[in-house]
């Protein structure tokens, strides 16, 4: 260390005045401006800042300070005294880390920054001009809080005298800096609880996802919105009934992928593709040894689901013996692997799903009636498709939109109005699942412009008796003209015929261009001619077309 500069007496600081600054407000940049101004312009300290020790030592936050600020005068005055908050934050140089604790001392004393090479290579950063500087280091109740520095632009400026002022005041300084801190912890727990809100808005949104597409291919779901939403959030067995082909599973799917469940398994079982024989072994598991080809411990789907959700499909079809032992494991929580001597605890969530009436099944002696009340506890009826026709459009075009990205289609092909008329009022009895395969065999025929629906290699008419309307419009943007209702003993052909020539009447004759038939059929204009030919219709640049 150098020797110091001769200096003048140190001006005596009135302590009122400095404890008055220290108790002037809730904020720390301010209490540090009052302080300045308490000790007066014979104190040497030109600025005061504050920062805080973390457990991560390769970082120093600073909290507030206090600067004043020059007159321009070049006499060395000062015009004012500006605080503010900080939010810096500077790294720590691994080549100085060690140097972090090298003095026990309460107050450090450092005539250049060369005297303090860890602070010469943190403060500088934010306060360029600093030459020298007084540290107190500040505790609370025996816990290191962090330092409150007064520094000045002069080298050799602080005397051991000029630490008595502050000195005294060492527990208010703490006071204040550990205020602070405690205020900028509460912020960022705001921001955090804010942002924490936002992103349970966001998974709540996305936990919705599966509802709102199921919602969308199939609206007349929303009778049943409110069931599948509690469904989705308490643990509670779920029995959906309903025909073959109508969705149980997908409807169970969708109840596991809103609940707290959906990052773990979801388990789907036949109960009436097991062998009987089979049941308790892939239900529960067994021990190694437990038979003669139980070579290893095998889980079970209990296991194999525990956090889950275990599906079970058709349970109308477990024997009754199997049927005591499922509601063992529901009551208890709990299931005993095939060999085992011990019931081990499984966290299963289960949705049962049936085909029957479970109900005449219990008065038939077929069927549990302790279990029936176990699994029926949200029970959730799916309406055959005959029933809804208003998902019928949803699942059209959601089934042509997945089978052609499947079969590797890159022009989705245009269902005419009538086609979807038409297959409103089949009465599809296999469900969705007829639906789809309907919607399947059809797009594999590679026709643009869908017309009806091929079900079970016949083409949908509709039935005697249909009440449609008049006229019907399409209901694809391939801006169709509007479709005269089809006769009772109208035939496919006719209709096709009926159509086209509506279509003709429109665009005047015309085939090809933006305003042809062509384009508002959805087809390509030869393909078109080639269908007008073989349904003898003689096209020309007229308004009618002939019928041969």
């Amino acid at each position: 260390m150098t020797d110091r500069l001769p200096s003048a007496p140190a001006s005596p600081v009135d302590p009122v005045a400095l404890m008055t600054a220290l108790s002037s407000s809730l904020t720390l940049s301010t209490v540090f401006e009052h302080a300045l101004e308490a000790l007066g312009d014979a104190y040497p300290a030109d600025g005061i800042f504050s920062n805080i020790f973390l457990s991560d030592p390769a970082r120093i936050v600073f909290l507030a300070c206090a600067t004043k600020v020059r007159d321009g005068s070049g006499t060395g005055g000062h015009a004012r005294i500006e605080g503010r908050m900080m939010s810096e934050t500077v790294p720590v140089p691994a080549a100085v880390e060690p140097l972090r604790q090298t003095s026990s001392s309460e107050i450090v004393i450092a005539d250049t920054l060369a005297d303090d090479p860890f602070t010469a290579a943190i403060a500088p950063k934010l306060f360029p001009e600093m030459r020298s500087f007084i540290m107190l280091k500040l505790r609370l109740e025996d816990h290191p809080m962090g330092i409150v520095c007064f520094w000045s632009r002069r080298p050799r400026a602080f005397r051991p005298e000029h630490s008595a002022a502050p000195g005294h005041f060492k527990t208010l300084f703490a006071l204040n800096v550990a205020f602070a801190f405690s205020r900028r912890l509460a912020e960022k727990f705001e921001a955090l609880k804010s942002e924490n809100l936002a992103l349970q808005k966001t998974l709540a949104s996305e936990k919705a996802l599966p509802l709102r597409r199921l919602l969308a291919a199939t609206p007349s779901m929303a009778k049943l919105e409110d069931r599948i939403r509690q469904a989705a959030r308490f643990k509670v067995t779920v029995l959906i009934t309903g025909e073959s082909g109508t969705g149980k599973e997908v409807l169970a799917n969708v109840i596991h992928e809103m609940s707290e469940r959906s990052a773990k398994p979801f388990v789907r079982v036949n109960c009436a593709a097991i062998p009987e024989a089979l049941m308790e072994s892939e239900f529960f598991g067994h021990e190694e040894g437990a038979f003669t080809s139980a070579t290893r411990r095998h889980v079970g789907f209990f296991e194999e689901a525990d956090g889950g959700t275990l599906f079970l499909d058709e349970i109308g079809e477990l024997p009754l013996l199997m049927q005591g032992k499922l509601l063992h494991a529901l009551q208890n929580d709990a299931i005993r692997r095939v060999g085992g001597t011990v019931d081990v605890p499984v966290d299963v969530r289960v949705i049962a799903a049936t085909n029957r009436d479970l109900e005449h099944q219990v008065e038939e002696k077929g069927f549990r009636l302790d279990l029936f009340y176990r699994l029926n506890l949200l029970p959730i009826a799916i309406p055959p498709l005959r029933e809804r026709p208003e998902d019928v459009l949803p699942l059209v075009r959601r089934f042509l939109a997945e089978l052609c990205a499947s079969y590797g289609i890159t022009q989705e092909p245009q269902i005419t109005a009538r086609a979807v008329e038409i297959a409103k009022t089949h009465p599809w009895p296999g469900n969705v699942r007829q639906l789809k395969n309907a919607v399947a065999r059809t797009l594999l025929k590679g026709e643009r412009l869908i017309e009806a629906l091929e079900v079970d290699g016949r083409t949908a008419v509709l039935p005697a008796g249909d009440a449609a309307a008049d006229t019907v419009k399409a209901e694809d943007p391939s801006g169709a003209p509007e479709l005269p209702a089809a006769s009772v003993s109208c035939d496919f052909e006719t209709m096709q015929r009926r159509y086209f020539e509506a279509l003709l009447k429109e665009t005047r004759g015309r085939i090809s261009g933006p305003d042809g038939a062509a384009a508002r059929a959805g087809m390509h204009p030869n393909t078109l001619r080639s269908r007008l030919e073989r349904l003898g219709l003689k096209v020309g640049r007229t308004v009618s077309a002939e019928r041969v």
